[in-house]
């Protein structure tokens, strides 16, 4: 017998973060885990409301990452304008 449920694939996605705060994930009761990596070339700043900005936001590197287990919202924003950053986020079901 072929299973039809079960944990969902990780989803991909990436984001363009600029001097305005944009929410990258939502709040999510299901998420094990989001990884938010920076293949880009400015640093990319995450917080856990809207009002999150380059100095009170944890500061993920060019070529850094960060991995968190909360289902909190996320938000990002950067000090300058096309700062790219990509979540990788799992869900139980």
């Amino acid at each position: 017998m072929i299973a039809t449920s079960g944990p969902r694939p990780p989803r991909v996605s990436q984001f363009t973060v600029s001097t305005t705060a944009i929410q990258i994930a939502g709040i999510n009761w299901g998420r094990l885990g989001i990884i938010i990596s920076n293949p880009g070339t400015g640093v990319g700043y995450i917080g856990f409301d809207s009002g999150v900005t380059a100095s009170t936001g944890y500061g993920i590197p060019p070529n850094g990452y960060v991995v968190l287990d909360n289902p909190a919202q996320i938000w990002a924003i950067s000090s300058g304008a096309g700062t790219t950053l990509t979540t990788l986020e799992e869900n139980a079901n």
